[in-house]
């Protein structure tokens, strides 16, 4: 019985120490990285800092959000073209049919563009697979800003599995707006949107896989 006991003991406190040592040195890799990064390294002061197992996540994933920000930035500028278009055609409807005519061939190139990062998004979304790849940590802390006024932030670090660098770092204040594009994508939203322009386009062909069942079409 204390020979169980022990050993439990024993056990216990190896985690311990082994999750000890996990924080110290996640902690010393974002004490490296503010230091080399932070304005002014002089007024850093950690709050608190958590760190735990790290899992692949589709809205943290580089190269998704990188495609989500172009889509959706694409997206925008054919609706300020759009709305250029329907402008003129409020004083001249032939002025704007001749307009949309000349720019025909640019405005195809446009969406064969969109839709190249739309199919990228596609392959990247439907062949994500979670998978444990490292640490992660979030930590909360003060610091002076350029203009000298105090602000908290908080940041999530996800390191490599052997907690030796700093692989992605992000301000969470960002991940709202970043899971709303992505869930905007995941729903179908952006491929409506992409077909609709089309058609104001008169661009003959539609992006497939349109989805059935999102308002019922």
């Amino acid at each position: 019985m204390k020979k169980l006991l022990f050993t439990s003991i024993l056990i216990c406190s190896t985690l311990f120490v082994y999750a000890q040592t996990r924080q110290e040195k996640a902690t010393k890799l974002i004490k490296d990285h503010f230091f080399k990064t932070m304005y002014d390294f002089e007024s850093y002061q950690p709050i608190e800092t958590k760190i735990d197992s790290a899992y692949t996540s589709i809205y943290e994933d580089e190269a998704i959000l990188k495609n989500v920000k172009l889509l959706d930035y694409m997206l925008e500028k054919t609706e300020e073209i759009k709305g250029t278009y329907v402008r003129i055609a409020n004083t001249s409807a032939i002025a704007a049919r001749d307009l949309k005519d000349k720019q025909k061939d640019g405005n195809k190139a446009m969406f064969e563009a969109a839709d190249l990062v739309y199919n990228s998004l596609e392959a990247d979304t439907q062949n994500f697979k979670k998978e444990f790849i490292g640490w992660r940590a979030v930590q909360k802390f003060r610091s002076k800003s350029r203009g000298g006024m105090w602000d908290i932030s908080e940041y999530m670090f996800i390191f490599d599995k052997n907690l030796t660098k700093i692989v992605h770092h992000y301000d969470l204040k960002d991940l709202p707006k970043n899971q709303a594009l992505i869930d905007k994508f995941l729903s179908g939203r952006y491929l409506i949107q992409l077909n609709m322009l089309k058609d104001f386009f008169d661009i003959s062909y539609k992006s497939e896989n349109k989805p059935d069942s999102l308002f019922g079409f």
